[in-house]
């Protein structure tokens, strides 16, 4: 027999069979809950997500994805884990989803904020019969303890008639336990947030920041910054609207402290005045160390511009001009792989040395073709 649903009070469902009031859970957005008294859990009518700002990036792209491989999916839940840094856009890719489902598919959300796990807590979500969207945010922090993600198992293994979407995000995907990750069948998809993508913010700079001879200034604090993200850009363009006033001097009071890397290193290409370029490294925060680079030495004083397409910084002086570019260490990535390697397969010998950020492989040119980049 199907749960249903009593509203014991404006707002709360508890599960009830048979059904008193709801056969159905309503459209809308749920906390789970649990009483103890009665020991049952229950669902609370909270706010629905909404959207107010534009979106940018592949916050739609990344959502119509999900949605269509979990409805395609025939009578199986699908995992999801989004992951990275805060900011990145995982919390607004999960309201997305959630709005999308309601309006296009009249689904619910459930939103856990609590480490419930075991038996008691599985049947419960996957007594709800409806497909729906259940959202676990920041669940390595928590779901803390590894015996509370491993009682979260079998609701995840799809061994349940029901239909669910789970939504998990993640600032650290190494705390995310090991029984999920390389499991299809638990979490169908793994998404990297990897921070700023310079496209999204060149675009917004373009259209929010009303000082538009500041947007080089804002792309190279970002540049430079150990871990920007779209909020701190979002802010930051709305305090210098405000005050017209530089980044600079709005960075002097936001809570946005840009902790500028002292250890990043970088690949910097220099281009001699008659053409001829070399690549070598350089490690260092460029806003406040001298850069000495063959016969030039470079300070935050010949700053030029941004390449935002590269993430890489320009400097000219003397006829000389610098293009540093950002080389961190990277996690593995599908996508960099599949560039790498889209030709013929090669075999490489043990010393061969092969980096799949082709941007910080050092090379040399005696060629004018990076000049012409560059400038």
């Amino acid at each position: 027999m199907a749960t249903g649903y009593n509203e014991r009070s404006p707002g709360s469902f508890y599960p009830s069979s048979p059904p008193t009031y709801h056969s159905d859970l309503p459209i809308g957005t749920y906390s789970v809950n649990y009483n103890s008294c009665l020991s049952l859990y229950y669902l609370k009518k909270i706010d629905d997500f909404k959207i107010s700002d534009k979106i940018y990036g592949d916050v739609t792209k990344n959502s119509n994805r999900i949605l269509k491989t979990f409805l395609n999916r025939e009578n199986t839940s699908t995992g999801v884990l989004l992951c990275g840094q805060k900011g990145s856009g995982k919390t607004l890719t999960t309201k997305h989803i959630s709005i999308q489902a309601a309006t296009e598919w009249k689904m619910p959300t459930l939103v856990v904020n609590s480490a419930y796990s075991g038996d008691e807590f599985n049947n419960f979500i996957q007594g709800i019969d409806q497909p729906c969207v259940v959202i676990f945010d920041e669940y390595e922090k928590v779901y803390s303890n590894p015996r509370r993600q491993e009682g979260l198992l079998t609701l995840f293994d799809g061994v349940y008639p029901s239909k669910k979407l789970f939504l998990l995000t993640s600032n650290d995907k190494k705390k995310v336990g090991k029984y999920l990750m390389n499991r299809p069948g638990r979490l169908f998809y793994v998404i990297d947030f990897h921070g700023i993508n310079w496209e999204l913010i060149s675009a917004y700079l373009a259209e929010n920041l009303k000082d538009k001879t500041q947007v080089d200034t804002v792309l190279a604090i970002s540049v430079l910054m150990s871990e920007p993200n779209f909020d701190m850009i979002k802010a930051l363009v709305e305090e210098m609207n405000r005050y017209e006033e530089s980044p600079v001097e709005s960075l002097q009071y936001l809570n946005i402290r840009p902790q500028f890397n002292e250890e990043l290193n970088y690949k910097a290409t220099v281009v001699h005045p008659d053409g001829k370029s070399f690549n070598t490294r350089w490690s260092g925060n460029p806003m406040t160390d001298e850069m000495q680079l063959d016969k030039i030495t470079m300070t935050m004083e010949y700053f030029m511009k941004v390449d935002a397409a590269s993430k890489s910084l320009i400097f000219v002086k003397d006829g000389y001009t610098v293009k540093l570019k950002n080389c961190p260490e990277t996690e593995f990535s599908w996508s960099k792989f599949g560039a790498a390697y889209s030709g013929d397969w090669k075999v490489l010998d043990d010393k061969s040395n092969v980096s799949m950020n082709e941007d910080c492989v050092l090379t040399s040119s005696t060629s004018e073709e990076d000049d012409e980049e560059i400038i």
